[in-house]
């Protein structure tokens, strides 16, 4: 790229959610018919704009604003001209003049309904892990069914449930990690149901089964962990008619964190942002290789989840002491403030430092200090798994451990290893 080039333009469709930055008028496009497959790096001569900047079509009909914003982030340093016209249609025409395309699919059925003459280098980006090969961006489900776990496990649950939408490849995997993150902890899981179990019946009446056995009792505080933010709300919607109580008798979490969703449900639900604009910027992060020819024709991204959103559906509020319930909640919402002790948490409840100390340990069998100790190196473990561009001293900031000498200490009494070793057993 030229360093004096001019800043990003925006060619977009006056609909499109995506912020004008300058639109430029364009011709209509040509919808075609065949479709966008695995595509080789070459730019045919008869493709090169005129243009010296580099022009990236954005292909999608269900992009999120968040997606679309990790784009512009990366393209803004490239000096990138992106196209979003398609976010309407879909459909890339043959005689576009540009260089690449970005391509979002929320589910790999998707890809069938995005058709394409072009053979322009192409990365798709994706929630679901797609089956087919090329250039692709995806969620890291392992790490979202460990993280969905960890979560559910500081929130006081004791007994789990994962319910899936469906059995496909990526509820497998969503749920291999969240299985394996339980296990580590000494706790099993019950696998619900998915809401359409053979689709070769009447989904109507299949779905009024589901439902039936949805509402049936539970036992014991439950963490259920949904595929998706509006399973999860349907399933807080049935069970209130058992008299089940959410949050005290079931935790309830889901996934994709779009807040109008979750913020409106009757019981706002905490769920796991995917970090929708990361899988942008990587999208177009590996388009750029690609065009440059610095990356090879499978290559796959896997993008960490953000963390989750915690709100009413996950609650700690079972605890016999509601005291040491707000403990917990003070405790796992300001863990990475270094300045977080046994002192600072009594002042947040107004009560006296002693009484505290004998509730905490009464309910929770550990010391104040212990528990805040055993967040902080949960946090940090699982940094170290799926962060790996973290350094360790970054991630002893973020968990709210200063000094690196007593990182190493801690962490060494908990998990027997280094940090670095630790990382490099979990990756091995």
């Amino acid at each position: 790229m030229n360093a004096n080039s001019a800043s990003p333009t925006l060619s977009a469709h006056p609909s499109s959610p995506l912020p004008h930055i300058a639109v430029n008028p364009r011709p209509p496009m040509e919808p075609t018919s065949a479709a966008l497959g695995t595509i080789p790096f070459k730019i045919p001569s008869g493709h090169r704009s005129a243009s010296r900047q580099t022009k990236i079509w954005v292909s999608s009909q269900t992009a999120q604003p968040s997606f679309l914003q990790g784009i512009i982030r990366y393209a803004k340093k490239q000096s990138w001209q992106l196209t979003t016209d398609l976010l309407q249609s879909g459909n890339v025409s043959g005689s576009w003049l540009g260089h690449g395309v970005i391509k979002y699919l929320p589910v790999p059925t998707f890809d069938s309904q995005t058709p394409s003459s072009t053979d322009l280098p192409c990365v798709t980006a994706s929630l679901s892990d797609q089956p087919t090969t090329g250039l692709r961006v995806q969620a890291d489900n392992f790490a979202i069914g460990r993280q969905a776990a960890e979560h559910l496990i500081n929130r006081n649950c004791r007994n789990f449930a994962w319910l899936p939408y469906a059995h496909d490849k990526t509820n497998q995997i969503r749920y291999m990690g969240f299985l394996s993150h339980l296990r580590d902890r000494g706790f099993s899981c019950r696998q619900l149901a998915p809401p359409l179990l053979d689709t070769s019946v009447d989904p109507c009446r299949e779905r009024i089964l589901w439902r039936q056995a949805m509402i049936q009792p539970l036992e014991g505080r439950t963490g259920l962990f949904a595929s998706s933010d509006s399973l999860a709300i349907e399933v807080a919607e049935l069970v209130g008619e058992t008299g089940t109580r959410v949050p005290e008798d079931l935790a309830i979490l889901g996934i994709g964190n779009q807040t109008a969703e979750c913020e409106s449900a009757p019981i706002s639900l905490s769920s796991i942002d995917p970090n929708l604009e990361e899988l942008g910027f990587q999208a177009a992060k590996l388009l750029d290789a690609a065009l440059k020819s610095e990356t090879n024709a499978n290559s796959c991204i896997h993008v960490s989840p953000t963390g989750v959103e915690a709100r009413d559906s996950t609650a700690i509020s079972n605890l016999e002491n509601q005291r040491v319930a707000q403990a917990l909640v003070f405790i796992s919402n300001h863990y990475p403030d270094p300045r977080l002790g046994v002192c600072s948490v009594a002042e947040s409840l107004n009560i006296s430092r002693r009484q505290l100390e004998r509730d905490f340990r009464n309910e929770k069998g550990c010391t104040i200090r212990e528990f805040i100790e055993h967040t902080r190196m949960n946090e940090a473990s699982r940094l170290l798994s799926e962060r790996p561009a973290l350094t360790v001293s970054a991630i002893a900031d973020q968990v709210g451990i200063s000094a690196q000498g007593n990182f190493f200490r801690i962490f060494r009494k908990h998990f027997g290893l280094t940090p670095s070793a630790y990382r490099e057993q979990q990756t091995s």
